[in-house]
């Protein structure tokens, strides 16, 4: 229920900012404040995106966890950490990027958004099915 709440409210952030729109403040809060990514606490990080690799293998290269301060120098850290780490297993076109999403005016969800691209090997691009074929 939990990750439903949050998935909601980090999709409603996601339309507004596509409809070019600020997310709204706070209820009952002063206008002048508005919701910020930075200095908040990560509530969640979400990784999209992944096809052959493991949520869980990326997850331990990340410093971006739940209670951690947002910092974008950590953020940019995760994503060359995870590019190297893609690269290394053949995903050599392999590309991340982290967004930090203000959920209230203290938290923030951290997306994000892998592309992993063809696998190489060799220096020649396979599919990611790595199967050997059934020929006869």
């Amino acid at each position: 229920m939990q990750q439903l709440v949050v998935f909601s409210a980090v999709l409603g952030i996601a339309v507004a900012a596509a409809w070019g729109q600020q997310p709204d403040t706070k209820a009952g809060s002063r206008p002048s404040e508005t919701r910020r990514s930075d200095d908040a606490t990560i509530v969640e990080v979400a990784i999209w995106g992944l096809g052959e690799n493991s949520p869980d293998d990326i997850r331990g290269l990340l410093k971006a966890k739940r209670g951690a301060v947002v910092s974008k120098d950590k953020l940019k850290a995760d994503c060359d950490a995870i590019e190297t780490h893609l690269k290394s297993k053949g995903f050599i076109y392999a590309r991340a990027t982290a967004d930090a999403m203000p959920v209230d005016l203290l938290g923030a969800v951290v997306i994000i958004r892998i592309v992993e691209g063809p696998r190489t090997f060799g220096g020649t691009e396979k599919s990611a099915d790595t199967r050997p074929s059934k020929r006869k």
